[in-house]
């Protein structure tokens, strides 16, 4: 259970999220963002063909889903990122029904909500930005220790909302309040209202201040674990997951030939 490389951890988070939007309609047909429907079938077949270092990580985290269902969704990702090239709605709606009835939406529900099961990280959670296509330096910058699809939905159904919200970044972080505390405190004299969530700039601007402070503050979640018993000559052993003991309390520990 190798952990996963932040880099890529952060590209896997934007993935998950920005399909969840596409499959919510809180995205156009063409607004889609093909890269990341890519990347989310480069997750799915790490799980199939089990050859990268992380791949049982990234199965972890999407809940364990069964093969068979794995296979089916990482077909149907190719046709739903086909379809949106060739503007094709039918195979389109076709491969959205497809993903569904695959349970694609509960892997993705359960691999942004795994943050907040672990006791060992109570606090754990994610800090977001989202806005609106028709005002995309109108940012709305906030947290939740639960899905972040979950929250969105929430905002959107309020009724003074007639443009839908789309989640444009997301930052899992080990402690979600007082990461939107410090963030907002960052991003004072972008605030358009102190008693409203809303911050006037470009996007771009954003995400590189909140992930420079994230790696500043050391704010980024991790999982943690013990080393109970490692042999150094031939680089194998086992670590014990905090909060994950009574499913994996020894896990495979092996050095990687690539990075050491």
């Amino acid at each position: 259970m190798a952990p996963i490389l932040e880099r890529m951890q952060s590209r896997y988070d934007v993935a998950v999220q920005a399909t969840l939007d596409l499959m919510d309609g809180n995205l156009t047909f063409d607004e889609a963002n093909l890269e990341a429907i890519s990347e989310l079938k480069g997750m799915f077949n790490r799980c199939i063909r089990q050859d990268q270092w992380d791949w049982f990580s990234v199965y972890t985290e999407l809940g364990t889903p069964p093969y068979n269902n794995v296979s089916k969704i990482v077909r149907a990702l190719s046709e739903l990122r086909h379809a949106i090239v060739e503007k094709d709605t039918s195979s389109f709606e076709h491969a959205k029904l497809t993903l569904i009835n695959s349970n694609f939406l509960y892997c993705l529900a359960k691999y942004q909500s795994e943050l907040g099961e672990h006791v060992s990280e109570p606090n754990a959670g994610w800090v977001y930005i989202l806005s609106k296509r028709e005002q995309p330096d109108i940012l709305k910058i906030g947290m939740t220790h639960r899905s972040i699809s979950q929250r969105v939905k929430e905002i959107n159904s309020a009724t003074g909302v007639l443009i839908p919200f789309a989640a444009r970044h997301v930052f899992r972080v080990n402690d979600a309040a007082r990461a939107e505390r410090e963030v907002f405190e960052l991003l004072a004299e972008y605030r358009l209202r102190s008693d409203r969530e809303f911050f006037k700039l470009p996007f771009s601007k954003a995400v590189s201040l909140i992930q420079e402070y994230i790696s500043m503050s050391k704010m980024r979640y991790r999982q943690k674990g013990i080393i109970l018993w490692y042999d150094k000559e031939k680089h194998y052993g086992f670590i014990s997951v905090e909060g994950l003991a009574g499913l994996y309390p020894k896990i495979l520990l092996k050095k990687c030939p690539i990075c050491g």
